[in-house]
């Protein structure tokens, strides 16, 4: 598929469109799956990023309770691109409901 018909068929799909298809896609794609936990790592503040922690609950980034986990598999994924297969495994299990903060990155990058 051209990166035209790709943007396409995301730009024209409705909120519950998005949210089956992005939490499909980050339970087929190991690809997909880790980019996301480094994309929505990138949204936290330095100062989360640098202590794994969610300072500010803010719907941005990671939440309290995934941020010392996630932030261990971003840092993980920048210095050497790649998580274990239980790593995925646990990962697969909470980034499913960022879905809608993947959206909003998404639309964005795409200037929707």
């Amino acid at each position: 598929m051209t990166d035209s018909r790709l943007d396409s068929k995301w730009k024209g799909l409705t909120i519950k469109e998005w949210k089956r298809e992005l939490q499909s896609l980050l339970l087929a794609s190991d690809k997909a799956l880790e980019r996301s936990i480094v994309v929505i790592w990138e949204q936290q503040t330095y100062t989360e990023q640098e202590s794994g922690q969610a300072i500010i609950e803010d719907g941005v980034g990671f939440n309290k309770f995934d941020a010392p986990l996630m932030s261990k598999y971003a840092r993980q994924l920048i210095s050497t691109g790649a998580l274990t297969t239980y790593q995925r495994k646990k990962a697969r299990s909470v980034m499913p409901k960022y879905w809608r903060q993947l959206m909003r990155i998404s639309k964005a990058a795409h200037g929707w």
